[in-house]
Formats: C-alpha cells, sequence, structure tokens
C-alpha cells in the first residue's frame, strides 16, 4: 500500500507540470486526430514515438484498468449506466490522467454521468465564480461586461465576477511544444506506475499464496477483526506504526482516496481487494 502511494504521488507530481492553461479538451483532441470520442493505443503510440519512445499493449491496458479502477471507487463501483471501453481512454478517464486528484475538477470528472456533462461542468468551473454565500456557480453576461458587481441569483449574497460570458464558444488551442513534451513525461510516468504496480500485486499475490494466507486474513488485521465496517484511517496509521512504517509518500490523503469510496469513513474489503488484486 505505501508502494501504490509513492508511485500515485509520482505520477502528481508529473501533472502538476502541465501549463496551468492548458485544459482536458486539448489534450484530447491532441491525441485523439481521428475525432472518435475516446484515446486509444494508436492514438498514445503515435503521439510517444515523436518522442522516440514504443508503447507496449500491455503497458497500455493496465494504464487503463488502473484509471477505470480509480473512477469505480468514486462513483461508487457504479459507471452510472456509462460504458467503459477495456482499451480506451474516454473523456473522463483522461481527466483523471492529466488532472490533479486533489482538484475541484477531477473529482466532478469523476463523478459525471457522462463526458457531455464533464465537459460542461469543467467550462463551469473555468468560466465562473463560486458565490461566497453559498457556493452557487456564476458568470456575467456579455451585456455586464463593464461592471463585475453582480448578486447571486440564489441567495442574494453581492461580490465580485470578473468572468464575461462569450458570444463565441470557448477555443481549444493546439498545445504548445512545452505542453507537449510535459504531456510526453505524464503519459510516460503514468505508464511506468501502471507497470510496477501490477508487479507490485503479483509479488504480492504470490507471497500471500505461498504463506497459505490471503488479502482476507490482511484486511482482517486491519481492521482489528471488524470486518464488515472495514478499517478507516485510523486503524491504517496504526497499522503503519505497528510495522514501522513512515508515513506514505504523498501523505495520508493520496493513499486514502485510492483504497476508500468517496464521502467513506472506511475501506470495505471489495475495495481493498480490488486495489490489491493482479488485472491479469
Amino acid at each position: 500500500m505505501s508502494r501504490i502511494a509513492k508511485l500515485d504521488s509520482q505520477v502528481e507530481d508529473l501533472k502538476s507540470l502541465l501549463p496551468t492553461c492548458c485544459t482536458v479538451e486539448e489534450i484530447v483532441t491532441e491525441l485523439d486526430t481521428m475525432r472518435a470520442g475516446y484515446v486509444n493505443l494508436s492514438d498514445v503510440r503515435r503521439f510517444m514515438f515523436g518522442f522516440g519512445v514504443t508503447v507496449k499493449y500491455a503497458s497500455f491496458t493496465t494504464m487503463v484498468n488502473e484509471i477505470h479502477m480509480r473512477r469505480k471507487i468514486f462513483t461508487q463501483h457504479s459507471l452510472k449506466g456509462s460504458f467503459m471501453l477495456p482499451d480506451s481512454l474516454d473523456f473522463r478517464d483522461m481527466a483523471v490522467l492529466t488532472l490533479s486528484l486533489t482538484s475541484e475538477a477531477c473529482q466532478a470528472s469523476m463523478d459525471a454521468n457522462s463526458d457531455n456533462e464533464a465537459k460542461s461542468v469543467l467550462y463551469l468551473l473555468r468560466s465562473s465564480e463560486p458565490c461566497p454565500g453559498c457556493g452557487c456557480r456564476v458568470q456575467r453576461s456579455a451585456d455586464a461586461a463593464g461592471c463585475p458587481s453582480v448578486t447571486c441569483p440564489v441567495c442574494r449574497t453581492p461580490f465580485k465576477c470578473y468572468h464575461v460570458q462569450g458570444d463565441r464558444p470557448e477555443p481549444c488551442y493546439p498545445l504548445t511544444s512545452t505542453a507537449k513534451t510535459n504531456l510526453y513525461r505524464l503519459l510516460g510516468g503514468a505508464l511506468e506506475a501502471a507497470d510496477e504496480l501490477e508487479r507490485e500485486r503479483r509479488e504480492l499475490a504470490a507471497f500471500l499464496t505461498h504463506e497459505i494466507c490471503g488479502l482476507c486474513d490482511v484486511f482482517t488485521a486491519l481492521a482489528c477483526g471488524r470486518d464488515s465496517l472495514g478499517f478507516s484511517q485510523l486503524d491504517l496509521r496504526r497499522a503503519f506504526a505497528a510495522q514501522g512504517l513512515p508515513a506514505p509518500t504523498g501523505g495520508w490523503w493520496v493513499m486514502w482516496r485510492r483504497f476508500a469510496a468517496p464521502n467513506s469513513s472506511s475501506v470495505s474489503f471489495l475495495d481493498f481487494k480490488g486495489q490489491l488484486q493482479p488485472f491479469l
């Protein structure tokens, strides 16, 4: 689990290198040259080949599985009626891959029911401001471009809003050379991390088989025998301390978000097992 947190933290650091003005829409447009609505192995291979790197099929599918696993955790094991292609990345997958997991945009994208809803949410987050009173997103019309003072239509709180709704669709610019280079680093790091995590899972599965125990026994120990309740973050901290292990790289939040369902104070066995079993 500590190793998973370390690799997740490394990928998060690579995400921070992307320019703040670089949007998920622009990244998808760069990769999805056929405008199929998703990014597949051929798209990633074409992009990475421009930097002299050949992407293996196994590495790509493992990375896709990692992202899909995260999305299932955040949507309570339900894809809300959507269908995820096993060997491709849709818009929401790309949001998880490129946006910081701590950002409001990433979590909103994972909670969206469709790619179109995710695009709308990301647009609102970029082009509106939250009301300081109730949090309702607000943007000014073009007719009120000269005055930043607005009143929230929900709670009537007055505040300053500097986002103006334009008459034209939001532009989607080609990626700069710097953005392409940092996207290459992110994709390379995510592929390597996925491969390393899968190797760690296989080694764990082999070790547990050799020791004639399983993930259920490990989970029971972490949960202090409270299997039905799962284990809390406090239980996890105690387990690390008992083993003399330092706090995970990137902090407890990164690791906790990997295993725990959203708004949950404990990790269930299904969440625990899903993250530590080999995909293949």
